[in-house]
């Protein structure tokens, strides 16, 4: 197959690539504008509700109290890197905490923009030699750049982005500086281990990662030097173990002083937000739906299904990419072009290269269906295997296209279809623009600021909004950033903490609140006194 830089594309809508260059940074500077809204809406999309409890880390450690969010409980549950990454910028803003969040907002899109041209220099790692990369690597970064299904995900204020950008960054520097050469510089295998030991800083299931590239290193050696014989083959095998030796012990050494302080403070490795979502695993069934979602979602990479839309089917995304699929092989010489495109894949790509990503999204996909409690959080922590297949497509697509003929109707299909897509990804990012629906949680916080008034305490279980805006009243229930609370949760004892506490209300739906108040004396001391959009009630006590 001919991979010259410039074979199969002479048109001129391609040609000199300054269309995708300048689609790509448009792309980029839609998200930054996100900072510039008005101040009411900087409270709400794209930030998440979990995204609050790491901003109220960030800003007790700016104010000097450490990894705390009320500066009363130490907390692990947060993902370190990202709450020291933030904190800088609430020193900044001195206190403004709207100047805050919107400078998070331009950390969180630049954190974007190395996750767009990582991607995009990862997938050019996985060209055979004289393949396009400048061609390749434009186009990804646009559909990157461009998806909203992809952005949404990464600037909700959490580590996602900071997370996939670093996975990227690990197997691409793989890839390119150890995976070619048979013996390495050991200065490679430090760096390879530096990288994901602050990857581990970024999210700690990342060390899913680092065990899946020192296997891929080790199949890789034995394809290498398995024919080798007795004294050689010893010697090769000792240099294989030193050197992932020096990446596993460089990346524990890197990421030691966060899992050092999970022990000595909370007496395990595990932070107390993963001990609590593995006290509320929901049937298996639930995850594998969402695990559904978010991956048939991923077929599309630019278009993105609304959540009120995939709720009712996990199917949407799929017809949409069958329909598409469709469409192009029915065009002119689409099948033809299809059947050449699968020819030529593996003499266009070395897809092995993905390998690493694909064993650690593998490893992410057994522990979040079975043995985490949070389906609604799968959607962002399988980002890594929603990039490798939209990325996956996006490069089955670019083969198609080379091998159409020049000024095709199947070329013009494949331009209106990126074009379509495009647009569609525009009018999904116009949401992030406007204040619909909004973030929920504002409602407690905004209760709180009228009704109580210092020493009074509120107890609540998802707290993150509510907490940052409100952290000298709001004590956290769910276990996931107060150890008291984790306690009580795993000794079967929450109504008697609560009763412990003597909080002055309670605000959560109703599913929370029998839970904290499943003691009938407890509930006693406690009443309705009023209802919240969002389905809140809020309890006072009585006595």
């Amino acid at each position: 197959m001919d991979t010259n830089a410039n074979a199969g594309l002479p048109s001129p809508w391609w040609k000199g690539l300054p269309l995708l260059r300048l689609l790509t940074f448009v792309g980029l500077t839609i998200h930054l504008a996100l900072a510039f809204r008005p101040g009411d809406y900087i409270l709400s999309r794209p930030l998440q509700e979990d995204a609050f409890y790491s901003l109220g880390v960030a800003r007790s450690l700016a104010e000097g109290h450490g990894l705390t969010i009320d500066g009363v409980h130490p907390t692990n549950g947060v993902q370190p890197l990202i709450c020291f990454l933030d904190a800088p910028l609430f020193m900044i803003a001195g206190g403004d905490t709207i100047l805050a969040l919107r400078l998070v907002l331009v950390l969180q899109v630049l954190i974007y923009a190395a996750v767009v041209f990582l991607v995009a220099w990862f997938v050019t790692s996985l060209l055979r030699p004289g393949g396009p990369k400048r061609e390749v690597f434009w186009l990804v970064a646009v559909i990157v750049a461009w998806s909203y299904s992809l952005s949404n995900g990464m600037l909700n204020g959490l580590e996602t982005g900071l997370a996939v950008a670093l996975a990227m960054l690990a197997a691409g520097y793989y890839n390119t500086r150890i995976a070619p050469a048979q013996e390495g510089r050991p200065g490679r295998y430090l760096l390879l281990g530096a990288i994901l030991g602050v990857a581990v800083l970024a999210r700690i299931d990342l060390a899913f990662l680092v065990a899946a590239l020192l296997l891929w290193h080790l199949l890789l050696a034995h394809r290498r030097y398995g024919s080798l014989k007795g004294g050689e083959r010893l010697a090769a095998l000792l240099r294989v173990l030193l050197q992932c030796l020096a990446v596993g012990a460089t990346s524990v050494l890197v990421s030691a002083p966060w899992w050092i302080y999970n022990y000595t403070t909370f007496g395990s490795l595990i932070p107390i937000s993963g001990q609590a979502q593995q006290m509320l695993l929901p049937l298996p069934s639930v995850n594998l739906h969402a695990t559904a979602l978010a991956l048939g979602n991923a077929l599309v990479p630019v278009v993105h299904t609304p959540v009120l839309l995939y709720r009712y089917s996990p199917l949407l995304a799929p017809i949409l990419f069958i329909a598409a699929t469709a469409a192009v092989v029915l065009a002119g010489r689409g099948w033809k072009s299809v059947c050449d495109a699968a020819g030529n894949w593996n003499r266009f790509w070395k897809y092995s290269g993905i390998l690493p990503l694909l064993l650690f999204s593998a490893g992410l996909v057994v522990y979040y269906v079975f043995f985490f409690g949070a389906p609604h959080f799968i959607v962002r922590y399988l980002m890594t295997l929603r990039v490798l297949i939209g990325v996956t497509v996006t490069g089955f697509l670019y083969l198609i296209w080379r091998s159409a003929p020049a000024g095709s109707l199947l070329r013009s299909l494949l331009v209106l279809l990126l074009g379509g897509s495009l647009a569609a990804s525009t009018y999904a990012l116009s949401w992030n623009f406007r204040d619909v629906w909004g973030n929920f949680y504002l409602f407690p916080a905004r209760w709180i600021e009228r009704n109580v008034t210092p020493p009074e305490t509120v107890g609540m279980f998802q707290s993150g909004t509510t907490g940052f805006l409100a952290p000298d009243a709001v004590v956290n229930l769910d276990g996931k950033v107060n150890a008291g609370a984790l306690r009580a949760l795993q000794e079967d004892r929450l109504p008697a903490y609560v009763d412990s506490m003597r909080f002055d209300y309670l605000i959560d739906w109703d599913y929370f609140i029998d839970r904290a108040l499943a003691d009938s004396a407890v509930r006693s001391r406690y009443m309705p006194v009023d209802t919240l959009p969002g389905d809140f009630i809020v309890w006072k006590r009585v006595r």
